[in-house]
């Protein structure tokens, strides 16, 4: 538990079962475009509220790595949304 930081603080506490279900949808497809584990496991990290310092050392790289790859986590996900009809 991360103390209701991250995207878990967003939802409340009783949110609306499509809207969950909806979320949980976008959350697997994004994370499906993520080619390695290492980064969906640093992108679940960042969405539950772990600082880059706590990610370094959970996955036992440098703050600049971390950063690097969230850097490149966020490219795909901005080209995917960008791909995506509306």
């Amino acid at each position: 538990d991360r103390g209701g930081r991250g995207w878990q603080a967003i939802a409340g506490r009783d949110p609306d079962p499509a809207i969950s279900a909806e979320l949980a949808d976008t959350l697997a497809h994004l994370l499906s475009v993520l080619d390695e584990p290492a980064l969906q496991s640093l992108a679940r990290d960042q969405l539950s509220g772990y600082s880059q310092q706590e990610m370094a050392q959970r996955h036992g790289i440098s703050i600049p790595t971390v950063q690097r790859k969230l850097r490149l986590i966020r490219r795909k996900w901005e080209r995917t949304i960008s791909d995506a009809p509306t």
